[in-house]
Order: C-alpha cells, then sequence, then structure tokens
C-alpha cells in the first residue's frame, strides 16, 4: 500500500474564506531572481508572496495528468512586476498555463487544466441526491493532505471524516456518508496515485480535485458518493428502472447500520450475507461474478446494496414474486476482476464468508 498522510485541523466545519481577489494587478512582487528554479517551488514562492500581501489562505495545485512538467525548471529575474504577470511567465517558460479556481491557483499543462474544468461538468445523479450535494458543498475541512496515496486510501479518508463532520452537527447521529469506487476491469481506478495540499477546502471541491487529477470522476447519490470513470459512471446498475412487488418493498425496508464488503466477495457470499441482514431470499444465475472494489457503507438499505453490487461486479438483478434474482447483465461485456495490486482495509466483524457487517 502507498504510503499517505493528511491532516484536517480543528476537525469541524468552518468558513470559507474568500476567494483570491480578482485585483491581483496590485500585488506586486519586488524581486524575482528564479534560477533553474522547479516549477513546483517557483509556484510556491510566488504565491506565498501573494498570501503576505492579502492575508489570505492559497493553495496551489499542479493539474499534470501525464507528469509533462516533472522536470521543468525556470530562470527568470524581474523586478517591481505585478502578481499576475509573475505567475503568467513563470509558467510560460515551462510550457504551462494557469488559472484561479476560489482560493485555488491550478497550474500545469493547457490540455490538462481544460481537461479539469470539463471534469467539473455534473454527472447523473440518482433520486434524493440534491441533499448530498448541498451537504457536500458545506462540509469544509481546514487543511487535507495526501502525498502518493491511491484514489482508494482517499475514498476510505473522505468517508471517515465525512462521518465524523456529520456526527457534530444536530442530528447528525442519523446521517451517514459513503464513499465508494466503482473498478473499471481494463484501466483499473483504485491504485491511481493523487498528492494534493489544500487549506479551506470543501468536500465537493475535494472530491473535484482528487478525482481530476487522476482522471477519474464522481457520481451524487442519495448516501453515497461513487467515484470511477465517467462512462462506468453513466451507465446505472442493472435492475428494473421503476422496481415494485413485495419483495421490492422487503428490501426497501431493510435498514442495515453497517456493512463491509471487501473486493472478491462472490455473488454467492453476498446473497448469503443479504439474507442474513434482511431475511430476503436471493438466488444467483451467475457463479463467477465477484466484487471488483471494497463495499464499506452505513445506513443503507438492503435494495441500495444490491443496486452498488451489481454496480461492482457487473450484474444484474430482477424482482420475482418470492426472490429477488442476480443475473449476468447484457450490457456488461465482461465482468469485473478485482485488480491484483488492490488492496482493502480491515473489515469490521467477522462471519464465516468474511464479510464484516452490523445489523
Amino acid at each position: 500500500m502507498r504510503r499517505c498522510w493528511w491532516l484536517s485541523l480543528g476537525g469541524s466545519l468552518v468558513l470559507a474564506l474568500g476567494a483570491v481577489p480578482e485585483a491581483r494587478s496590485e500585488v506586486v512582487i519586488d524581486t524575482i531572481d528564479f534560477q533553474q528554479t522547479d516549477l513546483d517551488l517557483a509556484v510556491s514562492y510566488l504565491i506565498a508572496k501573494a498570501e503576505e500581501q492579502t492575508g489570505q489562505k492559497i493553495s496551489g495545485l499542479r493539474v499534470d495528468l501525464e507528469g509533462a512538467l516533472n522536470d521543468s525548471a525556470v530562470s527568470l529575474k524581474l523586478n517591481r512586476v505585478p502578481w499576475a504577470e509573475a505567475m503568467r511567465y513563470t509558467c510560460e517558460l515551462a510550457g504551462a498555463t494557469w488559472r484561479k479556481q476560489g482560493n485555488v491557483i491550478l497550474y500545469g499543462p493547457s490540455a490538462d487544466l481544460q481537461r479539469m474544468k470539463l471534469q467539473r461538468g455534473k454527472i447523473q445523479t440518482g433520486p434524493g441526491s440534491e441533499r448530498n450535494e448541498a451537504r457536500l458543498a458545506a462540509m469544509k475541512l481546514n487543511r487535507v493532505a495526501f502525498s502518493n496515496s491511491s484514489l482508494e486510501e482517499v475514498a476510505e479518508y473522505l468517508r471517515l471524516m465525512g462521518n465524523e463532520l456529520l456526527q457534530k452537527q444536530p442530528g447528525g447521529s442519523d446521517q451517514t456518508f459513503n464513499v465508494l469506487i466503482k473498478e473499471n476491469v481494463a484501466n483499473p481506478v483504485a491504485t491511481r496515485a493523487v498528492s494534493l495540499n489544500l487549506e479551506d477546502i470543501s468536500f465537493s471541491e475535494l472530491l473535484h480535485y482528487a478525482t481530476g487529477l487522476v482522471g477519474c470522476r464522481y457520481r451524487i447519490d442519495a448516501r453515497a458518493v461513487v467515484i470511477g470513470e465517467a462512462e462506468d459512471l453513466g451507465r446505472p446498475p442493472g435492475g428494473p428502472l421503476r422496481p415494485s412487488g413485495p419483495i421490492f418493498q422487503q428490501l426497501a425496508a431493510t435498514r442495515i447500520n453497517a456493512i463491509d464488503i471487501p473486493a472478491g466477495t462472490s455473488v454467492r457470499e453476498f446473497l448469503e450475507a443479504v439474507q442474513t441482514l434482511g431475511g430476503v431470499n436471493g438466488i444467483t444465475l451467475t457463479e463467477d461474478a465477484v466484487a471488483a472494489s471494497r463495499l464499506a457503507m452505513e445506513n443503507v438499505t438492503a435494495l441500495e446494496l444490491v443496486r452498488y453490487f451489481n454496480e461492482a461486479s457487473g450484474t444484474a438483478f430482477r424482482l420475482d414474486a418470492n426472490a429477488f434474482v442476480i443475473t449476468d447483465d447484457p450490457a456488461v461485456p465482461k465482468k469485473p476482476k478485482p485488480p491484483e495490486t488492490l488492496t482493502t482495509g480491515p473489515v469490521s466483524g467477522n462471519t464465516s464468508n468474511g464479510l464484516g457487517f452490523d445489523p
């Protein structure tokens, strides 16, 4: 597992500081003398100068999906130059560009910054997602940093920290925050490395940057955020669009406090857990499908859990009169398998099949 570190100061909801001032021309750098200076260090110096004169916290984030600027160095000597001009010259000399987004300065190849901008476009969300969207925008961290962390580790941090913040809100004990990864068979998602260091950041912005830096997207559902490739998130889990009947009602009424399904869990093992938790009959017509990523969730219905397992395993389901049936999904040409390098967090609780859950 890649080593990672993160930090949240205060562990509470905080008010956002103002954005980087539009009138950056009022910020003047007295002296710049870069002699083959690493681009990241040069940008950090300019940001520090802007913070000195504005009194605001500003974060810098290199958006460089292919590592094109890893060895970029800048030589530049100027006196009494406006901050925006200094930033422009510094980036141009490295073959990059820059723009500001809230209190974050983004810099990198022009194509990557454009991709990050387009990444903000909303992926279709499920019913009841509006409240979750509002929560993501309202929850803020004083500081968060990841150093070469896997996206799986980032997702786990977001899940744990999100639930910690929610518990401190009025009525927060009844709320939960789930973050899942929808794995891609051909191009694994969970192991992609994320490095960033941001201050005064909302969960919405953090998700935007963390996923955008590794070419992913995220979808907001009623009780979960799902991270993955855009084409995977845009395809809903295989199953009836408007489920109905007694099995649907039973699945929808069964609330699961917590469950941790490791990557590699088979359909049969999953059915055993659902039957144990909800007393709902389940049958499988596919034997070789497994969950390609971990499903660690709290406060979900059995119906939601079935849908997310379908997403993770590339399967579909139907609702018969006396049981729900998991089958192959014709829209998925090849069912997912967990990447060999995928790691999962510790499983809480134990059952005979290795699943952890709290009914």
